[in-house]
């Protein structure tokens, strides 16, 4: 047993919970009705259990009469934890100390660009981000944070210009994520296999180009589930009434050459098989987006929808 208790978050979709996004706060329901929730592992330490120890919980889910309540079992698995402290002495060892005091107080207001979002306090996030933006226009971290900021679903009956304009700007926060993740370097560092286990500097590296791909396979993930949500559902590939795609897709290009585009460099690096479920999940979806409207409709199979969020 553990010596206290760990709250994991409970999220309404999942979207939501893969960029920590609005937690559900509960609603009242009609007898019969379904809601389906999407639970993140607990993201506080684990007093009392080690690295892949298996934990066990409870969900419970209250009724509307007093004392009611059904139960379900949860369960997850405890990570390794990161060995950053000595990579991150190597990372330091030949900056100056003005340098290191520089990215001690810019990676603090990119953590409290976090808080900012889950505070729903947008206009002071939007504030900051383009401060920092000015002055760290490639810093990986802070793109991923504006990425999240803007890689957001619709509300319902959203109308089409406010439709396009949130897209535009998840697709503009994406292309920033992509050119920063830098694919060249990415292919060349994964293009050898590397013994980092005796050297921590190439520890500290394998690190980083493991944390650019994954923000890469999310931007490119984005940019393809955005660019479904524009166009009316499959297998029609022309914009939804409304919805202009000027500056979203370039002169010259189609609707579907755009999205077949972006679908390409995302299977470039997504081996679906590899990622986990939530990616997996994901990439089912934005290939059955494609594939319908690409003639492929057999090829999609159990694609799960759409794709468009």
């Amino acid at each position: 047993f553990l010596t206290a208790e760990l709250s994991p978050g409970v999220y309404p979709t999942l979207q939501a919970a893969l960029a920590s996004g609005d937690k559900y706060t509960g609603a009242p329901m009609a007898k019969g009705a379904r809601q389906t929730l999407f639970i993140t592992a607990p993201i506080d330490k684990v007093p009392g259990a080690k690295p892949g120890d298996l934990l066990t919980g409870v969900l419970k889910v209250v009724g509307a009469k007093v004392g009611a309540e059904d139960k379900c079992d949860v369960s997850c698995v405890v990570p390794k934890e990161e060995e950053v402290e000595e990579e991150k002495k190597e990372e330091d060892k030949d900056k100056s100390d003005t340098d290191r005091e520089n990215d001690e107080v810019r990676d603090a207001r990119v953590k409290f660009l976090k808080k900012l979002k889950d505070d729903k306090k947008l206009p002071a996030f939007d504030a900051l981000a383009a401060d920092l933006l000015a002055a760290f226009p490639a810093h990986l971290p802070l793109l991923k944070e504006v990425l999240a900021r803007g890689d957001v679903d619709g509300e319902e009956g959203e109308a089409a210009p406010a439709k396009q304009e949130r897209v535009a700007r998840a697709l503009h926060a994406a292309a920033a994520v992509v050119a920063a993740a830098g694919v060249d370097a990415l292919a060349a560092h994964y293009g050898l296999k590397h013994d980092k286990e005796q050297d921590l500097a190439l520890k500290a590296k394998c690190k980083e180009m493991d944390d650019r791909k994954a923000a890469l396979l999310d931007a490119l993930l984005a940019r393809v589930e955005r660019l479904a949500e524009l166009l009316e559902a499959a297998p029609s590939a022309a914009a939804l009434p409304g919805v202009s795609l000027d500056g979203i897709v370039p002169d010259g290009k189609t609707p579907l050459e755009e999205l077949k585009g972006a679908w390409t460099l995302l299977q470039q690096w997504c081996v679906a098989k590899d990622q986990t479920l939530d990616v997996q999940q994901r990439y089912s979806k934005v290939l059955c987006a494609v594939y319908r409207r690409d003639g492929r409709a057999g090829e999609a199979g159990g694609g799960g929808g759409e794709g468009e969020k």
